[in-house]
């Protein structure tokens, strides 16, 4: 068995996703002793790194934040993989593109701080964004962007190139949790505009928007006549 301090690169994605698993082999073929952490609690992950100093730390939509304790220990790269452009830091990029009606979207590459989303930024894939685009096509377009600069850099250090460093800059404030709530929460007074963006922006498989009328809230499920829509 291969201990912690063994494995040039550690690899943190997002579990039972195909784009991370997919990510990780590619990884692995190019840095054969890379082990993948994508369904290790925060526990085990500290456990492992305790006497870990390998060269290659790896965020791949991994929601793990990663104390400077442990990105430290990487002795060349801590690596994020962000699935939104600078401007879009935190979370619910995709959402709030898709609210905004914005014309293009992208992805970023940065080196990793203890701040999320605040690292130097290596590159930044920007790509077209349709009018029809929803939360999961726009998602998809993004995983598939990702992946690609993904083995643009896994390529780029393994042949011992230095990595580019991007004249991109962060956006100033982080999206929160809270922020994304506030999105898909449609209220009494809102426009039918505003209302039609949140629901198509924050709509997605088994997450629905939701309706608060005073101190009672609804989930939306479907539209069944123009203007008004079911709630539950």
């Amino acid at each position: 068995m291969i201990k912690s301090e063994e494995h040039e690169l550690i690899f943190l994605g997002k579990p039972d996703d195909q784009f991370s698993k997919e990510a990780f082999v590619f990884a692995k073929n190019l840095f054969p002793t890379a082990v993948d952490l994508s369904n290790a609690s925060n526990k085990e992950i500290h456990a492992f790194t305790e006497n870990w100093a390998g060269n290659i730390l790896i965020s791949y939509l991994s929601k793990v934040i990663l104390p400077a304790s442990i990105l430290k220990k990487a002795q060349n790269y801590a690596i994020n993989f962000h699935p939104a452009p600078p401007e879009y830091r935190g979370v619910g990029g995709v959402n709030f593109a898709i609210y905004r009606q914005e014309k293009k979207f992208g992805v970023t590459a940065h080196h990793m701080t203890p701040t999320v989303d605040s690292g130097q930024i290596i590159l930044v894939d920007r790509f077209s964004v349709s009018q029809s685009e929803t939360v999961e096509s726009l998602l998809e377009k993004s995983y598939v962007h990702q992946l690609v600069l993904f083995k643009k850099i896994m390529l780029t250090i393994e042949r011992g190139r230095k990595l580019p460093k991007s004249k991109d800059r962060w956006a100033p404030n982080i999206i929160t949790r809270r922020e994304l709530n506030n999105l898909a929460t449609i209220r009494l007074g809102q426009s039918a505009k505003d209302v039609a963006q949140r629901i198509k922006a924050t709509t997605y498989k088994g997450w629905v928007p939701r309706l608060v009328i005073g101190q009672d809230e609804y989930d939306l499920v479907k539209k069944i006549s123009s203007g008004v829509n079911k709630c539950r």
